[in-house]
């Protein structure tokens, strides 16, 4: 099956993108077949080859979400309601009003346990269990 899809092209913290069609087992930085254009996402410079977007998406290839935001803004594509949110948890992240950060309960109130057995209490080795190492000899 094809996909359009972006590849990333460009130096280390300077991205620009392919976008590309590729078969959908290829690695997305590996083969591909054809380059339909590219997006700067600095400078939001979109550059698509409408007419051959237009001749792969009627052959069946399907588009990634990213490129299919990308190809609506092209105007190659067009998206109803329910294609712009694939993924529900998305959906249900942007549905769900903003809670306003309550404070954690302070801790310094409760203050930790003694210890039962006193503070030079020894484990069952025989060494003392606030050293850290064992004694060596």
């Amino acid at each position: 099956m094809l996909v359009i899809r972006l590849s990333r092209t460009g130096r280390k913290k300077q991205p620009t993108y392919r976008v590309v069609v590729a078969e959908h087992s290829a690695p997305v930085k590996g083969r591909f077949i054809e380059v339909l254009g590219h997006y700067n996402p600095r400078t939001k410079e979109l550059v698509v080859d409408e007419e051959r977007a237009k001749l792969r998406l009627s052959h069946g290839a399907k588009p990634s979400e990213t490129a299919e935001a990308l190809l609506e803004k092209a105007g190659v594509l067009e998206r109803d309601k329910k294609t712009m949110m694939r993924r529900p948890e998305r959906q249900k992240r942007k549905e769900q009003p903003e809670v306003a950060a309550t404070p954690a309960p302070a801790t310094a109130d409760k203050a930790p346990a003694a210890d039962p057995a006193g503070s030079d209490a020894t484990d069952s080795s025989g060494s003392d269990s606030k050293d850290p190492e064992p004694d060596k000899k």
